[in-house]
């Protein structure tokens, strides 16, 4: 069976627009934080949601 766009697409590290993967553990440490605390230091990494 011939995989969807979408799985073909969200496997595609070399995709500009592809989410980074991170641990549960890394996921969960940032649950009661502000986000300033835990975004990305580099601008360009960071979701246009959550700095607008």
């Amino acid at each position: 069976m011939a995989r969807s766009w979408r799985t073909r697409w969200s496997n595609d590290l070399g995709e500009d627009r592809a989410l980074i993967a991170v641990s549960g553990a890394s996921n969960r440490s940032k649950a009661d934080q502000d986000p300033s605390t835990w975004l990305p230091p580099a601008v360009g990494y960071r979701c246009t949601y959550a700095t607008g």
